[in-house]
């Protein structure tokens, strides 16, 4: 397998920078300051308690949000959802495309999904051009430099392609909490990014549990690089019943999948986090996890 040459750069929390294939993309962002309780509801609530190590003033070009999921606080803040207009394209669920079109600067895409193909299909719907860098080289590209709008939202079921520039993102199978917790929770998904021209993908999980779906993921591709999101999301009000993976979880998706690199998200920064770096290190064999230094962008 040759390695996929990208970089990544955690900004805190699930919110991460990836180059590869000559795109910028910026997953689930989130920028508001610490401090503010975030209702995720029936009773159920989270403080930020760690700030962006990247300020969104210095994000630089981004050619395309990858939203997991836009119910959260913790995935789409108030100043996160303050960029999407001035980002060519937001790739996230249909239910999310549905809800974010009816903010200011934002409009589905055409078709609402024009990736109705499969992750296999030799056409897997329309190439995306990558936005051009700003004049300043900083903040977030502009729309009008795109040849069309911006906050342009496009949904994607599981399986559904679309090409952003040279790189054909796919949206893969997530389930946020326990069997038959979506219509509490609502949809997530993850999204699996190849180059073109590249045998391997880089999977980034979403918050999901450990559930079927997953090592599906691992039967259709092969994974370069994988984000895990992590953290074991519980609350009071809801007792043990857990939202995101553990490390122990975490491991026994490793294990499956033999990815080139394991890196870790969504650990901290919230009070709903519940493992941490040194409890995710625990479940896995010494050297396997790759760490990123919060605002430090990482060649992999």
């Amino acid at each position: 397998m040759e390695p996929l040459d990208l970089t990544v750069t955690h900004v805190g929390g699930p919110t991460t920078i990836i180059e590869i294939g000559g795109v910028r993309l910026l997953t689930d962002p989130t920028f508001d300051a610490p401090g503010r309780r975030y209702p995720f509801g029936l009773g159920t609530s989270s403080v930020k308690t760690a700030g962006p190590a990247v300020p969104a003033s210095a994000l630089g070009r981004i050619d395309a949000v990858l939203l997991t999921h836009h119910q959260h606080g913790d995935n789409l803040d108030a100043a996160g959802r303050a960029l999407l207009p001035g980002v060519p394209r937001i790739l996230t669920t249909t239910a999310g495309a549905a809800r974010l079109a009816e903010s200011p600067g934002l409009a589905l895409s055409p078709a609402h999904s024009p990736g109705r193909t499969s992750a296999h299909s030799p056409d897997a719907g329309p190439r995306l051009p990558p936005a051009p860098a700003s004049s300043s080289g900083c903040g977030p590209a502009r729309a009008s430099g795109t040849g069309g709008p911006g906050g342009i939202v496009t949904g994607l079921k599981p399986w559904q392609s679309v090409r952003v520039g040279d790189v054909e993102v796919t949206a893969t199978p997530a389930r946020h909490g326990p069997p038959l917790s979506r219509p509490i929770v609502g949809p997530a998904i993850g999204f699996t990014l190849r180059p073109s021209r590249a045998n391997s993908v880089v999977w980034i999980t979403g918050d999901t549990v450990l559930f079927r779906g997953l090592r599906e993921v691992g039967a259709r591709f092969t994974v370069d690089t994988v984000v895990l999101h992590l953290g074991k999301v519980q609350f009071g009000v809801t007792g043990p019943i857990r939202y995101t993976m553990t490390g122990a979880d975490a491991a026994t998706l490793i294990r499956h999948l033999r990815p080139r690199r394991v890196v870790p998200v969504h650990y901290e920064g919230w009070s709903h986090f519940h493992e941490g770096r040194a409890e995710v290190e625990a479940a896995f064999p010494p050297g396997t996890l790759t760490w990123l230094t919060p605002g430090d962008p990482s060649h992999l």
